[in-house]
């Protein structure tokens, strides 16, 4: 007689098995080297006690929704979805830990049937949990319509308050670390918008002269370079706390409900990470919210939602200004221009001609102010190699693996680019700094094609070394469990101390007059130390690392093509443009190049289940 699924004892071992494969990809220790039988088993089992605890724990967890119904749909996403979570769990531990794909001590038949055991564990602990999120998420959708607090609605005073609020919740971010944190690229920016030192589009200019503006105007007002920091972070947590503002009012008028703001509020204010970028001096800060606006824009001109802002000039003004601020303010900032409009004239096709016009004239205007500029003030252009750290990378790691597989004449040619004899003590898999710092531009833009030639040539050689050397050096973006600093609690002070340890140039005269308190530098340490340990903190941890936005974005996307919701569409790409600048930078992890996506993921949660059936209501209630 042939056995149905409904029955029990088939579902018991189904159970049992996940539950157990579950057990082992959560409790083997990935530390021990696979080489025997008995550290095998170890490496399987280093904690029974805890194992039996997970085990039972995934039985009953996995006995209330593996046989949940669904459809062919949610199935096929979670498949996926899990068995690519699954790949990333497995390799990314690797290559996060020994920057390869594989252990250091090889491949042999222990590893072999790790990976299928550990592969197999993750994808049971995925598939389950993803398939229920998407068959709840599928048909949910929070209500717009609900009783509305009158402080905190769309309109001019609501913007008002909420800009108060933020900005005293971060004053003690501001007091801890006053007058500011400068951090390297911080403290040259400052010498460029003095006037210190020369202009370079390596730091974005626009943002250095702002900047520099602003200090003049403090030095004029309070005497030292040091109080005119103080006024630039205070001036830069009214306005990020301005722009977070505007994002709540904005919601409003796209008919969130006042509880979701709240909680969209709350994520943005009481977030220490967002408190304490707010007085950090980071041109990416700034980028971050130039991309925040661009988002906005992009859901405005890519949906039916003609209450999100009050008129058609307000649209294009908001449009302008942010691709102009996303262009000005980083390098980077063009390619993700450049991969997001094509998809903002494919989902804003009722709005193309303001489209066209408003992006011409955004290029028109970024383009003759880089050419006057650039010319006018004698500003020196930046060095390509900033755009070719990935490429580098790989040709150090071939080059520090593979020395006797290249010829003769492949290592002459690259040595005319990269310092060959040196490369393998150079090379860092995580940062591409060093290697960097060494390359020959003048050589490359002299003959481009022989660079082309050989970094091909070894391509084609050694694909897996070029994937570990990629992998590596941008883990962090993508693996949640990647460990990196975040947080600053460089002062100018320090930085000052630092140029003068090393006798460099100081151009502040005034700097042996500033002196640094004992008793504020001791709660600085304190506070860095509560931020660190939150980060040690199981689940909380997971939301001070890059890979978990990267994760839950990717989710919110599938759920999106589920619910057929079109309008975050732009959203995400958006978000994988910037994602793509952080796989190709020079350091495997940090944070402040993937801020525009910690910032953009509760705004793509918020709309993804927004309730879009109530427009005509939501309007009424707007227009109050």
């Amino acid at each position: 007689m042939r056995m149905s699924i409904e029955n029990k004892w088939i579902k018991k071992t189904i159970l049992f098995l996940c539950a157990l494969l579950g057990t082992i990809a959560v409790s083997a220790d990935r530390t021990i080297e696979l080489t025997s039988y008995d550290n095998f088993v170890e490496h399987m089992g280093a904690n029974h006690v805890f194992s039996l605890i997970v085990l039972v724990a995934l039985w009953l967890l996995l006995s209330k929704i593996l046989f949940i119904p669904h459809t062919k749909r949610v199935q096929h996403f979670s498949v996926f979805s899990a068995a690519l979570f699954a790949l990333i769990a497995y390799f990314g531990f690797n290559i996060d830990r020994y920057s390869s794909l594989f252990a250091p001590h090889g491949i042999n038949k222990y590893v072999i049937i790790d990976i299928f055991l550990l592969l197999s564990g993750y994808f049971l602990l995925f598939f389950p949990a993803i398939r229920w999120l998407m068959i709840k998420a599928q048909d949910y959708s929070y209500s717009s319509i609900g009783k509305e607090r009158a402080w905190f609605t769309g309109n001019a005073r609501s913007i008002f308050l909420v800009t108060v609020v933020i900005s005293v919740l971060w004053l003690p971010y501001y007091f801890i670390n006053f007058p500011g944190v400068v951090t390297w690229d911080s403290y040259y920016q400052i010498n460029q918008g003095l006037g210190f030192v020369p202009l370079s589009d390596h730091q974005p200019f626009v943002h250095s002269l702002i900047q520099g503006l602003v200090l003049k105007i403090g030095i004029a007002l309070f005497g030292t370079i040091d109080q005119a920091i103080a006024l630039c972070s205070a001036l830069q947590i009214l306005s990020f706390a301005l722009i977070f503002s505007f994002i709540i009012y904005w919601l409003a008028r796209c008919g969130v409900s006042s509880r979701i703001r709240l909680l969209v509020l709350a994520f943005l204010a009481l977030n220490p990470l967002i408190g304490w970028y707010s007085v950090t001096l980071w041109k990416d800060i700034w980028l971050a919210m130039f991309i925040l606006l661009y988002g906005t824009a992009l859901y405005i001109f890519c949906g039916e939602h003609t209450l999100c802002c009050k008129s058609r000039i307000h649209t294009t003004v908001l449009l302008l200004i942010s691709i102009l601020g996303v262009l000005f303010f980083k390098k980077t900032g063009i390619y993700i221009i450049v991969l997001t409009v094509p998809f903002l004239f494919y989902y804003g096709k009722k709005h193309r001609r303001r489209i066209l016009l408003t992006v011409l004239a955004a290029f028109a205007v970024y383009g003759g102010i880089y050419t006057v500029c650039m010319n006018q003030l004698n500003i020196q252009k930046g060095d390509m190699r900033e755009a070719l750290s990935i490429p580098m990378q790989q040709i150090a790691r071939t080059v520090k693996y593979h020395e006797s597989d290249i010829s003769e004449e492949d290592k002459l040619s690259i040595n005319r680019f990269l310092p060959y004899d040196q490369l393998g003590e150079l090379y860092n898999p995580k940062i591409s700094d060093n290697v960097k710092s060494e390359f020959n531009t003048q050589a490359v833009k002299d003959d481009i094609g022989s660079f082309l030639t050989v970094y091909f040539k070894l391509m084609i050689q050694h694909p897996k070394t070029y994937l570990e050397a990629f992998l590596a050096n941008s883990s962090g973006y993508w693996y949640p469990l990647t460990d990196y600093w975040m947080i600053s609690t460089n002062s100018y002070q320090h930085m000052l101390s630092f140029y003068n340890e090393n006798q460099w140039t100081i151009y502040d005269e005034n700097y042996l007059s500033y002196q640094t308190n004992p008793s504020q530098s001791q709660l600085q340490l304190h506070a860095e130390h509560f931020v660190n340990q939150l980060r040690k903190i199981p689940i909380i941890s997971l939301f001070f690392g890059i890979g978990c936005y990267t994760w839950l974005c990717l989710l919110l996307f599938f759920i999106g093509i589920l619910k057929k919701n079109k309008s975050i569409r732009p959203l995400c790409v958006l978000i994988g443009a910037v994602l793509l600048t952080c796989l190709i930078s020079p350091v495997y992890a940090e944070m402040r190049y993937a801020y525009p996506i910690l910032l953009l993921t509760p705004i793509l949660t918020v709309l993804l289940f927004r309730n879009q059936r109530n427009d005509h209501q939501e309007r009424d209630i707007q227009n109050g």
